[in-house]
């Protein structure tokens, strides 16, 4: 724990015993009480060295790149640690991307996002685009995949009804 405790006490004796069938003294004569807290050296958190910077997204038009490092040891006894810090991202492809030419792969939108594949807990969704014209005559080649998946979960009234199999 961050805190220790110690005792503190104090007290006091009687001025004048009761006389003439007043009410004896009572009261505590010794009084004990925790000292207020006293906090031990607060020691900030401990990260590790940045990683490299990732693969830009996109590499003209403009995107973005990331790099990030974790905490080694937390803080210790109240100690800060902002985790803020531990991403940093930089603009990156910053070329203008060349208009496609005529003769370059061109590909289709992609597909709206299927429903998930289960509708009572964990599932997958999917979506897909089209090579709609393949490169030609020294064009530049299709990139990127034409199928996508996601995780998804079902949200269906069936997940109340789920019965365990025996």
């Amino acid at each position: 724990d961050a805190f220790f405790e110690v005792q503190r006490f104090r007290s006091r004796t009687v001025a004048q015993q009761a006389e003439f069938g007043g009410p004896p003294c009572l009261d505590a004569v010794r009084e004990v009480a925790p000292c207020p807290a006293k906090p031990l050296d607060m020691e900030p958190c401990t990260v590790s060295a940045w990683s490299e910077w990732a693969v830009c997204d996109r590499s003209c038009g403009g995107g973005q790149t990331l790099r990030k490092r974790h905490v080694v040891r937390p803080p210790r006894n109240g100690g800060p640690c902002d985790q803020g810090s531990l991403a940093e991202t930089r603009p990156c492809g910053r070329r203008p991307c060349a208009p496609p030419g005529l003769n370059d792969c061109a590909l289709s939108e992609w597909s709206e996002w299927s429903n998930c594949s289960s509708a009572c807990g964990l599932g997958a969704a999917t979506r897909s685009r089209e090579v709609r014209a393949p490169a030609r005559k020294g064009g530049r080649a299709c990139s990127g995949p034409l199928l996508e998946s996601a995780a998804c979960t079902g949200n269906s009234s069936e997940c109340d009804d789920a019965v365990d199999c025996e």
